[in-house]
């Protein structure tokens, strides 16, 4: 038995193992952070591998954003009462605070506590806003859906929509009709400030340290059925929203049953006439490509 030949070979096969195992690890990495889906406009480009400056990434974003815009005109979510067979209602769902005007959204469940998770590199106007939401009412065929979600930054109307990116987008390989969005992996998802964010992740350590047998788990599905007992309409029996109001602040993040739940999701800027951000936009439902055959 040639004991040189069996250790070479085990050997090759641990480092090519190895380098498998790797490649599987920065494959999922990218997965979870980008989640590919269909469910707005495409699936997810990818992230970027160096770094580079604001002023670079916002001379480049200029030169490509027009490959970012939606794919229908998402105005009609507020504007209408009716799109493709489906009757909507607007609701509102109570403030959002921006106190740095730095926004991320994300899974509440999976990101929001990580406090790697990224901002989007545009800032929103510092204020507290109100969360208004766009509701695909029940039709006998399938439950009340959210469809989207905006904030209003000023009363202009949006003449333009682009996607709200992280600086960590590789913006060389965005292509029109595809989007980058958020993932979601709990079914919901949330607006939250980066400061605010902060202050969730302390709240969290703490509480953490305050009930060590407990799972923050339950602590939330109990705000979700005190939300449902206050406010019925348009949620199902346990909870579909709530707006948490992080325990010892005054600031709060809207929490909500996202679209038709796991998947990824994009999220648009709306810029005015004079070319200022006027809107924040979550896209949770294209109705115009989900419900064409309703009509």
């Amino acid at each position: 038995m040639n004991i040189g030949s069996i250790v070479n070979g085990v050997y090759n096969t641990v480092a090519f193992l190895t380098v498998v195992s790797v490649v599987w690890v920065c494959i999922k990495v990218v997965s979870d952070r980008f989640r590919r889906g269909k469910t707005v406009a495409g699936e997810a480009c990818v992230i970027k591998e160096t770094a580079t400056t604001a002023d670079d990434f916002m001379e480049e974003w200029e030169t490509m954003k027009y490959k970012t815009v939606p794919s229908m005109d998402i105005n009609e979510y507020f504007d209408k009462s009716e799109i493709m067979g489906k009757q909507l209602v607007v609701i509102d769902m109570g403030q959002c605070d921006l106190p740095s005007g730095k926004v991320l959204v994300c899974d509440p469940f999976t990101y929001l506590f990580n406090k790697d998770y990224r901002p989007f590199f545009l800032t929103a106007p510092v204020g507290s806003y109100s969360t208004e939401v766009c509701v695909v009412k029940a039709d006998g065929v399938d439950r009340d859906r959210y469809a989207a979600v905006r904030l209003r930054f000023s009363d202009k109307q949006p003449v333009a929509f682009y996607e709200a990116l992280a600086d960590d987008v590789d913006l060389s390989t965005l292509e029109q009709g595809y989007f980058i969005g958020f993932g979601v992996d709990s079914g919901m998802c949330c607006i939250c400030d980066e400061k605010v964010r902060q202050l969730a992740c302390d709240w969290l350590d703490k509480w953490k340290k305050e009930h060590p047998d407990e799972d923050e788990a339950d602590y939330f599905n109990e705000l979700f059925k005190e939300s449902y007992a206050k406010y019925p309409e348009y949620q199902s029996e346990g909870g579909d929203w709530l707006n948490w109001n992080i325990p010892g602040t005054d600031y709060h993040v809207p929490i909500l049953s996202s679209g038709f739940g796991d998947g990824s999701y994009p999220v648009f800027w709306g810029f005015d006439r004079n070319g200022d951000i006027c809107q924040l936009l979550i896209n949770l439902i294209n109705i115009r490509m989900e419900y064409e055959y309703n009509e």
